[in-house]
């Protein structure tokens, strides 16, 4: 008994973690660590390939720790309110975790949000944070803008270590599947087939062999003549499209047989005149 409980708890953890990988499989994630100071002053800067931009109300000191990451203000100059903004990652966002902290006594909170929509963290829309740096989830759905912001109620110094964004990128459109003309059938004679995709700008690509065809094969340019029996099978790509299902039509070239009618040869006749 309890090795067949044990069993169903194996195959029960299996197909949890078999769903969870089906529903993370469009998902991307963008992430930096901060390993050295990147922030000399308030802008621009690009962070594996994103810009993000930096702005504060005072903060004029910039700094690094190993452990805590880019640091903006000083207690003599503390970075009220702080603000990181990026527009640089497309798609739909529906988590953000960033490890953040503030100097020893620092009093202030951290929120994040998505295109003017708020993430939360633990069903609440901002966290305080401490002098130990602490990874935040905040999660949500939204696309646009990313903003990540500080405020604060005392003078210390602001620190950020990580960043990391989960996004899914919109589908493409699929494009739409070719079809021939005419269909495919059972035919008395040879046929001129014509493949074609409602998808404007598509280029198809068909075989005749059986083969299964791709932007490898022979792309259509013209009707294509059937005089024996033949599968053709086409698929269409365009750009900004994924590639169409590949359409399958049979022709069976049953024509009428030929008879050819010739003379018999007839072997000579001779009459001989009998004697009276």
């Amino acid at each position: 008994m309890k090795k067949l409980t044990l069993l169903k708890s194996l195959l029960l953890a299996a197909t949890l973690l078999f769903s969870i990988g089906i529903s993370n499989l469009n998902a991307d994630t963008y992430s930096y660590s901060f390993s050295a100071k990147v922030w000399s002053a308030y802008g621009d800067q690009t962070l594996n390939g994103v810009t993000w931009t930096a702005s504060a109300t005072g903060g004029s000191y910039f700094g690094y720790d190993a452990t805590k990451g880019q640091q903006f203000g000083s207690a003599s100059s503390p970075a009220n309110p702080l603000n990181l903004k990026t527009s640089g990652i497309s798609g739909t966002i529906t988590s953000i975790k960033v490890s953040t902290s503030g100097a020893s006594s620092v009093v202030a909170t951290f929120s994040v949000s998505v295109g003017g929509t708020a993430f939360t963290c633990s069903g609440s829309t901002s966290v305080s944070i401490t002098a130990t740096n602490t990874t935040y989830e905040f999660t949500g759905s939204g696309s646009g803008q990313i903003v990540l912001s500080w405020s604060q109620t005392s003078s210390k110094a602001l620190y950020i270590k990580d960043i990391q964004v989960t996004y899914t990128l919109p589908s493409n459109p699929v494009v739409a599947t070719p079809t021939f003309s005419p269909a495919a059938g059972t035919y008395t004679s040879a046929q001129s087939v014509t493949i074609s995709s409602t998808t404007s700008g598509a280029s198809i690509y068909y075989t005749t062999d059986g083969s299964t065809p791709d932007n490898t094969k022979t792309q259509y340019t013209a009707p294509i003549s059937v005089t024996t029996t033949t599968t053709i099978k086409a698929i269409a790509y365009a750009t900004g499209y994924d590639p169409s299902a590949v359409a399958s039509a049979t022709y069976t070239i049953n024509t009428a047989p030929t008879i050819t009618v010739t003379e018999a040869t007839l072997p000579a006749f001779s009459a001989t005149a009998g004697s009276s």
